[in-house]
């Protein structure tokens, strides 16, 4: 049997690889741009739940005698804030932030942890110049998740809340 053998180069035309690293740039291009918007989406969501959870806390408080639930410990619903407020869940990767605020009196908050695939607590609600300069949503350098202050100085239902690290 006779081996067929090709006249053409094993190597490719100038305009195959143009064509080839513009298909990779393209795809590159394409999914970076998606990612982008992915997290872009996540924002939006979340201001557009911060807001809400905002209305649902601020009105427990006045059924509570201006008293604001404890925290929620992660993603979960504040103990307290049942359905009657505002359906919670967990899978928004919001937790309702309650921390001391060094005046006797405790900051309720809400920190974002950031689109499923970047998942971390940051527990940016403690820090006071954060919460100045950032409390309302506003992207934080160098920073993925967002926060978002309902109450500077706020009572507590129940018990004080412990602190996370311990």
């Amino acid at each position: 049997m006779a081996h067929l053998t090709s006249k053409r180069s094993r190597t490719l035309a100038k305009w195959e690889i143009g064509a080839l690293v513009f298909l990779v740039v393209l795809c590159l291009a394409l999914a970076v741009a998606g990612h982008g918007r992915k997290q872009r989406d996540a924002y939006k969501d979340f201001l557009r739940r911060a807001k809400m959870i905002e209305q649902a806390v601020l009105s427990f408080a006045k059924d509570h005698q201006g008293d604001f639930p404890p925290d929620g410990w992660f993603t979960n619903r504040p103990p307290g804030l049942d359905n009657t407020y505002i359906y919670w869940d967990p899978n928004w990767n919001i937790d309702y932030e309650v921390v001391p605020n060094g005046k006797g009196g405790f900051v309720v908050g809400l920190e974002f942890y950031g689109s499923a695939d970047s998942k971390r607590y940051y527990g940016l609600c403690r820090l006071s110049r954060v919460r100045e300069k950032y409390g309302r949503g506003q992207p934080i350098p160098r920073q993925v998740n967002r926060i978002w202050v309902i109450e500077e100085n706020a009572r507590i239902t129940g018990t004080p809340p412990k602190s996370k690290e311990g």
